[in-house]
């Protein structure tokens, strides 16, 4: 019975260690290597920006001394173009896929155009509206379609530096310019990919409408001859692109 009970435990022993050995054969389960963290647009970042900007103006007569021009266009709606270049500052807050951000920049402008006077005016006086800087301050929202990817819609101020120009030269009255600081509304749109944790590339494009200017007022007589008080329109549309630097402040 001894010799019985002695040969069973032997037997369950070797069972025992027969898979011990097996399991050890058995290769370790292997853990796949952790993901990349998703590329996060929350901080402060710079920038260069800039593109091409063409839109229309036109000049209107706004002397109530003249009542019988009054509202009547100088010239008809003409256009302006030409390019911009300039900087950008803004912050970014990411909420899961959706950005919330502030952007503002300030740009070179060499956008102009010129066009004659029309009758009952002078057709040989030429008006020209020549924009020499622009600045935005607008509001972002976008999401992130994909990882380092950006859509964003954008809007918010504009302001910038309008000349005008009217050259009476032909007829004897000489050149007269003046300019302002132009307030007016902007907004738009534009995609972002980063190409690497700080730089990202982007698109945009932006409408500004700038409020309407006055210019030449009180009359400027010249020889005789009157440039009259005169409403000059001007909008914007650009179409740029960018390259933005990202702080590493916030992860």
């Amino acid at each position: 019975m001894c010799r019985l009970l002695i040969a069973s435990l032997a037997a369950l022993c070797a069972i025992a260690v027969a898979r011990s050995a097996s399991a050890a054969d058995l290769p370790l389960p292997v853990k796949a290597p952790p993901l990349p963290p998703a590329y996060s647009w929350s901080g402060f970042y710079l920038g260069i920006e800039g593109g091409g900007a063409w839109g229309r103006t036109q000049y209107t007569a706004a002397d109530p001394g003249f009542p019988a021009f009054l509202g009547l266009p100088i010239t008809n709606p003409f256009n302006v173009s030409g390019g911009l270049l300039g900087g950008t500052v803004g912050y970014n807050w990411q909420f899961s896929n959706w950005i919330v951000g502030a952007e503002g920049d300030l740009s070179w402008v060499s956008k102009s155009g010129t066009n004659n006077d029309i009758l009952p005016f002078t057709p040989a006086w030429t008006n020209t509206t020549k924009e020499m800087w622009l600045g935005t301050g607008r509001l972002r929202l976008g999401f992130t379609p994909a990882d380092r990817w950006l859509v964003y819609a954008t809007g918010g101020f504009a302001v910038a530096g309008v000349e005008a120009t009217v050259d009476a030269a032909a007829t004897g009255a000489g050149i007269f310019s003046q300019t302002q600081t132009r307030w007016g509304w902007t907004v738009g749109g534009g995609v972002e990919a980063a190409i690497n944790r700080n730089w990202s590339l982007k698109a945009e494009y932006l409408y500004v409408d700038l409020q309407n200017g006055t210019y030449f007022s009180p009359d400027i007589v010249s020889a005789g001859q009157t440039i009259i008080t005169r409403t000059v329109t001007l909008n914007n549309n650009i179409l740029r692109a960018g390259i933005n630097y990202k702080f590493d402040w916030v992860h």
